[in-house]
């Protein structure tokens, strides 16, 4: 289950392309689940560059709800996710273009003053045999 396009928000928001490591794993029988990771952004030209903004992140989800009914599967899914940015240079920006990345950029902050910042976020998804819902 997923989009084919991240959203603008998401692009603006969630780094991409950096490397780092992460951790995770699942109990009781996958239904519960958690990942931790350090990320360190990587300069367009040299990927092999760590010295930039680094990233930690945390992701907790799990399913409530899960029937594994042949004729009629469903499930619900619920996720919290968290990250803590240290910015090296004291200066941040969040942009992203629409979703088909073809016009010009919607989401755009331009630069602003910050040694660090925080992000949270919230998710769901419900799966009700070939209907589904997700935010």
């Amino acid at each position: 289950m997923g989009y084919v396009e991240r959203a603008s928000l998401n692009e603006a928001l969630v780094p991409s392309r950096n490397n780092g490591v992460q951790i995770s794993d699942t109990a009781f029988d996958d239904r519960m689940g958690w990942a931790a990771g350090w990320f360190a952004e990587v300069d367009r030209t040299n990927i092999n560059e760590i010295d930039g903004n680094h990233h930690f992140i945390g992701k907790l989800f799990a399913l409530p709800y899960l029937s594994e009914d042949e004729q009629s599967p469903s499930m619900w899914h619920v996720g919290m996710a968290g990250s803590y940015a240290n910015i090296q240079d004291e200066t941040s920006r969040h942009r992203a273009r629409p979703e088909g990345h073809l016009a010009p950029r919607l989401v755009d902050t331009g630069n602003f003053s910050a040694d660090s910042y925080y992000l949270g976020g919230l998710e769901t998804a419900f799966m009700h045999g070939p209907f589904s819902v997700q935010a």
